[in-house]
């Protein structure tokens, strides 16, 4: 098996001392469900604070949101407002991070706890009934769980473009470079797993950078019973024969070459379920300049 090519080294790890910088994450969503588009646009800006310890294995990383723009064409002026709500609890977050990416703790886990109850209370003085107050619930029990806020910290809609996944496996020198994620937007009321794979790494000498390839896949076995339920719920039509068809999954990583840190990443995927519904996401990533905030 050759998953790559050009490899630089399998040593990729944080490797500084310090370093602050500005991101703007960026997700943008397409679906087309029989014959209606709907777009879905998120832009959020980041200011990453790294810091070793004196254990040269961590690292302090402290990461402040703002500038939140929410455009979308399937939710409402009030669902966005009570989401902006909701991304306040997670605008300040201070964490331990290992020197291969993976997050250690949360430090200020009790700050966060105290905000979610803080915006759910002030949700509930806003917004009522059931779902609300399902949602409210929710936010509640998942923010008294570290190890699930963590989880959703890798997801790539949220911090986990910052955190490399591949430093860790490549770390391990482990012949197999996959990756596996769980992905519940492909379509709604629905739920797949894919397989990424690390398929090549590339040293840009003339920008000092490293650059990770990776391809996806769908795990089987696919539970194509319940696309067919979600489809009956959306309305459109399907033939017996139309199964989940992941048609285009690519993401890269462009990294610091001396530090290894994270400098761009992006991933543009394509989902089918039929001649009648397509989707597609992308997640970006990017090093910006203070001037382009």
């Amino acid at each position: 098996m050759q998953p790559y090519n050009n490899q630089p080294s399998t040593d990729l790890h944080l490797h500084t001392t310090s370093d602050q910088r500005f991101y703007r994450l960026i997700l943008n969503e397409i679906t087309d469900s029989n014959g209606k588009r709907e777009r879905n646009e998120i832009k959020v800006i980041i200011h990453s604070t790294l810091t070793r310890l004196d254990n040269p294995n961590y690292y302090s990383l402290h990461l402040e949101t703002f500038k939140r723009q929410h455009r979308s064409t399937w939710h409402s002026v009030s669902v966005k407002n009570f989401l902006e709500r909701l991304s306040l609890i997670i605008d300040d977050v201070k964490l331990i991070i290992e020197k291969n990416g993976r997050i250690s703790k949360i430090e200020n886990l009790k700050e966060i706890q105290n905000k979610a109850q803080t915006q759910v209370d002030k949700l509930r003085l806003t917004y009522k009934g059931k779902h609300v107050e399902d949602a409210c619930n929710f936010q509640l029990n998942f923010h008294k769980n570290e190890k699930i806020i963590i989880n959703d910290f890798y997801k790539y809609h949220n911090f986990g473009l910052l955190f490399c996944p591949y430093y860790k496996i490549i770390s391990l020198n482990n012949n197999v470079l996959t990756y596996q994620l769980r992905y519940a937007n492909l379509m709604e009321h629905t739920l797949v797993y894919v397989e990424e794979e690390l398929e090549q790494i590339n040293t840009i000498e003339d920008f000092g950078e490293i650059e990770l390839q990776i391809k996806g896949k769908l795990i089987e076995p696919i539970n194509t019973e319940m696309f067919r339920s979600a489809a009956k719920i959306a309305h459109f039509p399907f033939s017996e024969e139309d199964c989940p068809q992941l048609d285009k999954y690519k993401g890269g990583y462009l990294l610091d070459k001396h530090t290894k840190i994270v400098k761009q990443a992006k991933y543009h995927i394509e989902f089918s379920f039929g001649e009648k519904y397509r989707k597609s996401i992308t997640y970006e990533l990017k090093n910006i300049n203070h001037e382009e905030i």
